[in-house]
């Protein structure tokens, strides 16, 4: 019995779970925990801990010392609980070689960020020489900015001063009907466009998810700065949140035919729950969209179980698991369908010899440009999608760099070492493409913001050892004066 508790405390990945666990149902220790730890870790294995003995809470410690504390609850209660904290709070123990992996790899990145970033705007390209962002790219810029001061790249007076600039052209871009960002803005002077990229004074359209990510950064840079907080409150304020936010909904709205205005609520399983929950860091909650179980059906890919769409809109993919868990943290139910929707490519992998690491990203690829490579999308595994909803495509088919190096950064093991090293032909001098294509592992030489981003997020995460961000202790930051 205790070998077996000492071996489930090992799987909630800390030494602390260990003491409670053993806390939990009433035995005690009859080794060193520390050593025992220590010869059990294996930093590749599904057993490993995420940071050794020393991550060691006070009941842990009191555990060790021969306290007769003991968790509140149930035991089947008490273990539940310490597994999800532990899971989403402590620091991971990182291998050296793959320290300096990501650190290098967060540096490709930035120098796409510090060669196509605007000095008109503190806003960073979409891909290089196209002028247009949509919102979730200017929340990237936002990204790359506080990754790169975080990680050393840039000076503090530096950062701060681009930072400043950035929230600054936020507060002044047109919003669409006077409530929310539009869908898109040229990148070298924030002016407004149409759906064709023209100057509009209009614009055609918000997009919830898109805000969302926007926000979650927001939030970020407010926590971590407070003299940037005024600045970043300034911008989210703007918004009209009653239109954005109903019926526990996050709401997009658009021109139809005729110019037409179109209101609908957003969102697929995965994304939904992740721009929800930039929403909620801003006191803006869509309860519904932030429940996964609210449009969850369980389906079998590849021998896991992993969650359809009941409104059949499903993108089930890795980007919005992996940014929820380097951004904020995996919530339990997230954290499951997580690990199934990762193991559900390595298990393909095994299958068909194909390395699987999928996601969306922009490839330069006609007539589309911007890919959805989905373990289920349209009542199909591994599929892929795109914007059109009237094109069927099959193609192309890529191993995703952001995806590779996000899923080794949050939960490393011999297959996501194999996936960075498959992904290592989209390095390139300038920053990293957004992939290889599956059966020539040639690189996909699409640069954008928006995988350097997530480069950068995931490197910082895995060199932290946790989320940007602790959604138990994410202050609310009041209202600048301008808009009490």
């Amino acid at each position: 019995m205790r070998e077996q508790v000492m071996r489930a405390a090992v799987r909630s990945r800390a030494a602390a779970g260990v003491a409670l666990l053993l806390c939990a149902i009433g035995c005690r220790a009859p080794v060193d925990l520390r050593k025992t730890l220590a010869d059990l870790n294996d930093p590749y294995s599904a057993d490993a801990p995420t940071a050794g003995a020393d991550h060691l809470t006070p009941l842990a410690t009191a555990v060790l010392e021969g306290s007769d504390a003991r968790p509140s609850g149930s035991e089947s209660e008490a273990i539940e609980r310490i597994a999800r904290e532990l899971s989403r709070d402590a620091p991971r123990a990182l291998l050296p070689e793959d320290r300096e992996y990501f650190l290098n790899a967060a540096r490709t990145a930035w120098r796409y960020g510090d060669q196509y970033s605007r000095p008109t705007t503190g806003m960073i390209a979409a891909v290089p020489r196209y002028d247009y962002a949509t919102v979730w790219d200017l929340g990237s810029s936002v990204a790359m900015l506080f990754c790169a001061r975080e990680l050393g790249f840039i000076e503090e007076a530096g950062y701060k001063a681009r930072m400043r600039l950035a929230l600054q052209t936020l507060q002044r871009l047109a919003l669409f009907h006077g409530a929310a960002f539009n869908k898109a803005y040229r990148v070298s002077t924030g002016g407004m466009v149409d759906d064709r990229q023209r100057a509009s004074r209009t614009g055609f359209g918000w997009s919830a998810t898109d805000l969302g990510r926007l926000l979650l950064w927001l939030r970020i840079v407010a926590n971590r700065d407070p003299e940037l907080a005024a600045d970043a409150s300034s911008a989210v304020h703007r918004l009209d949140f009653t239109r954005l936010v109903k019926d526990g909904y996050l709401w997009g709205e658009d021109l139809g035919p005729g110019g037409v205005v179109r209101s609908y609520i957003e969102g697929q399983l995965g994304y939904e729950q992740y721009a929800a929950q930039g929403f909620a860091l801003w006191d803006a909650r869509a309860d519904k969209a932030l429940r996964l179980a609210e449009h969850a059906i369980p389906i079998q890919v590849m021998g896991q179980t992993v969650a359809a769409d009941s409104r059949r809109r499903d993108r089930l993919t890795s980007e919005p698991f992996v940014l929820m868990g380097l951004e904020f943290g995996w919530a339990p139910d997230v954290e499951q369908l997580a690990r199934a929707v990762l193991e559900a490519q390595a298990e393909r992998a095994r299958q068909t010899g194909v390395l699987t690491i999928v996601s969306e990203d922009a490839i330069d690829r006609p007539p589309h440009y911007f890919y959805y490579y989905c373990v289920f999308a349209n009542g199909r595994q591994f599929s892929i999608d795109v914007q059109d909803p009237t094109a069927t495509v099959d193609s192309p088919r890529w191993v995703s760099s952001k995806a590779a190096i996000g899923w080794h950064a949050l939960q490393p093991s011999a297959y996501t070492k194999r996936a960075i090293e498959g992904v290592e032909p989209a390095r390139t001098p300038r920053g990293w493409a957004s992939g290889v294509y599956e059966r020539t592992a040639r690189s996909t030489n699409t640069l954008n913001v928006n995988t350097e981003a997530v480069i950068m997020t995931a490197a910082l995460y895995a060199l932290r050892g946790k989320p940007m961000l602790s959604l138990s202790t994410a202050a609310s930051v009041p209202r600048s004066p301008d808009h009490d």
